[in-house]
């Protein structure tokens, strides 16, 4: 594989059913299928759905689904951890065949929510435990390290408060790797490049500035300085790729298989639109 296609190998979750797009049900599984069918659609990872519309999921995706194919879902399970999984328990009696659900997202306020839902958790499923950025949040990632289970961060929203700083963002995946703990973020990263949203009136990051970084600090060991020299870039030009090399500002490199190994720890982001990152990959001649 090319660097590009390493980077951007599953690195999509669907989540259409969030804004801004806030499709209806039947509307978001309609276009996952399309997306899984398309020319693109090895950079296609999982569809994100609430467990407490998975029957409502099944309903609409019934046609769609088959056991040769299985769709992934990533289950939202939100604070009621218990709640969740007991939903998810029921669906996959039916129609386990049919999907596969090997990634749970859940949120916390505490550290030591992480501990006591962890003793709950199956082993067939990897865990992103979402946290408040608001404060140090060290104690959640070190509550993290060493359980095979993950961390999320929201990298944007409807308003600019939602949109953590280059130095929040630089922080968390520096603390995430130095803990060897997978992350993944969700929102906000339609676009590769970092750039302005006149719309919402703030800097919105590029998944190449997060996932690049994370890309170059894994196989350089970058200081958290530079990590946020790379997120806050603004300029295509300083993202090269050729072959199966990518150079950020013309400083580090690293090939497919460095990228490869770094995606094993950086893994997705969660996007409400897939065409948008498609079209633009696409608009700087990497597709």
């Amino acid at each position: 594989m090319t660097a590009i296609q390493r980077l951007t190998d599953a690195l999509i979750d669907y989540a259409g059913l969030f804004p801004p797009a806030g499709l209806e049900m039947d509307q978001a599984v309609a276009l996952y299928a399309k997306h899984r069918a398309s020319p693109h659609a090895r950079i296609l990872s999982h569809f994100i759905c609430p467990a407490v519309r998975l029957e409502e999921f099944e309903f609409h995706a019934r046609r769609l689904l088959s056991p040769e194919d299985p769709w992934p879902l990533s289950v939202l399970i939100g604070h009621d951890i218990q709640l969740g999984l007991s939903a998810i328990h029921q669906f996959l009696k039916q129609h386990d065949d049919r999907v596969t659900i090997d990634v749970l997202e859940a949120r916390v306020d505490t550290a030591a929510q992480i501990d006591e839902a962890i003793n709950h958790l199956p082993e067939s499923c990897t865990v992103y435990f979402e946290f408040p950025l608001t404060h140090d949040f060290r104690g959640y990632i070190t509550a993290l390290a060493g359980t095979g289970q993950g961390a999320k961060i929201r990298t944007g929203g409807l308003t600019p408060s939602l949109f953590p700083s280059a130095v929040v963002t630089a922080n968390f995946i520096n603390l995430c790797h130095q803990a060897d703990v997978p992350f993944k973020a969700t929102a906000g990263l339609h676009h590769p490049v970092r750039h302005r949203n006149d719309t919402i009136g703030c800097l919105e990051h590029g998944f190449f500035n997060v996932f690049l970084g994370a890309v170059m600090l894994h196989t350089h060991h970058l200081d958290e300085s530079d990590l946020v020299r790379i997120i806050r870039l603004t300029d295509a030009t300083a993202f090269a790729f050729d072959g199966d090399r990518v150079t950020v500002s013309d400083t580090w490199t690293a090939d497919a298989d460095q990228i490869a190994s770094a995606r094993e720890w950086a893994v997705s982001y969660g996007s409400c639109s897939f065409d948008e990152p498609i079209e633009d990959l696409q608009g700087l001649r990497l597709l």
